[in-house]
């Protein structure tokens, strides 16, 4: 089925369909990510938008749409976790307690 949508969405934009297709991966994965301070609404729309840029690299030759698709959302959670982390620390690093400063 999955080749089908291309195929037969290939001459127009087959992505609308494709995402409709891959809905339920994008909710389970975006209610399973432990991303604090992100909500898994805006966690399930990063996806949908990352999905949505990256469909012109898919090649239905090479990958099966799910496979595909799962390695983006996964990358791109992966990326998101980092970014939080990178930043946590940061804000934890600016904003030590005065009395642990010499002055």
């Amino acid at each position: 089925m999955e080749k089908l949508i291309y195929i037969e969405f290939g001459s127009v934009d087959w992505r609308i369909p494709a995402l409709q297709l891959l809905e339920p991966d994008i909710i389970g994965k975006a209610n399973k990510a432990s991303i604090p301070n992100y909500d898994p609404d805006d966690v399930a729309q990063e996806l949908r938008l990352r999905l949505w840029s990256s469909f012109g690299k898919y090649d239905p030759e090479k990958y099966q749409i799910r496979t595909w698709a799962n390695t983006v959302m996964n990358n791109h959670l992966h990326n998101l976790h980092y970014k939080y982390t990178k930043t946590q620390k940061r804000k934890d690093y600016l904003c030590e307690p005065i009395d642990k400063l010499s002055l």
